[in-house]
């Protein structure tokens, strides 16, 4: 997933080309190379970038990592009324409607599990 590698890129870049002493304890959790607050505008371009250099459309910053986050969120099966709750959503239906193809394969699974609980095996194979 691409927005999972920028967030590992921002995340460890001050890290991997600064030496610990000279960075500033500033309490963010992604730094510049300083270790102060990151400039959005540089956070932009270097997801712009990533998206060029992988092949990807343009989107913006926002909408991506939101719908990555809530997307994650679900496929690891946090109830799609909390995810709707953080995403701000007046109905559950609207998450439910925006991230269907999340929950088709909770829905398989869910399937698949009850399939196993209710199959009996009559010895005969």
């Amino acid at each position: 997933m691409i927005i999972i590698r920028l967030i590992a890129k921002l995340h460890n870049s001050a890290y991997a080309r600064t030496p610990f002493c000279t960075l500033q304890d500033s309490g963010y959790v992604f730094t510049s190379n300083r270790g102060t607050a990151l400039e959005p505008r540089n956070v932009t371009r270097l997801f712009v970038s990533t998206l060029k250099k992988e092949g990807l459309d343009r989107i913006k910053l926002h909408e991506g990592t939101r719908h990555t986050a809530a997307t994650l969120m679900l496929a690891q099966g946090i109830p799609v009324k909390v995810v709707s709750e953080l995403l701000g959503h007046a109905r559950t239906g609207m998450t439910q409607d925006v991230y269907s193809h999340v929950m088709r394969s909770q829905q398989q699974a869910a399937a698949a599990a009850m399939d196993a609980l209710l199959s009996v095996d009559d010895g005969a194979s």
